[in-house]
């Protein structure tokens, strides 16, 4: 996962991932996996800046992608 704290996120050019144009990282509404498999992000590196509640429950909708990607249920 990437995290951001902050308004402006630091994405490593190693990532190689879709930035939208205000240089926050572009992921699947649903998933949240980025352009890159297996590469998930949430929070303000995908909102801009927002709550903390709201960057929280996105951390909680990437867990259980990322463990449904992982083969599991996503429980």
């Amino acid at each position: 996962m990437i995290f951001a704290i902050g308004q402006i996120p630091e994405v490593p050019l190693g990532f190689m991932v879709k930035l939208k144009a205000m240089g926050t990282i572009e992921v699947d509404p649903f998933s949240l996996m980025t352009s890159r498999k297996g590469i998930f992000a949430c929070g303000d590196v995908v909102t801009g800046t927002r709550s903390v509640v709201e960057a929280s429950a996105m951390g909680r909708r990437a867990a259980l992608s990322v463990g449904k990607f992982l083969g599991g249920d996503g429980l």
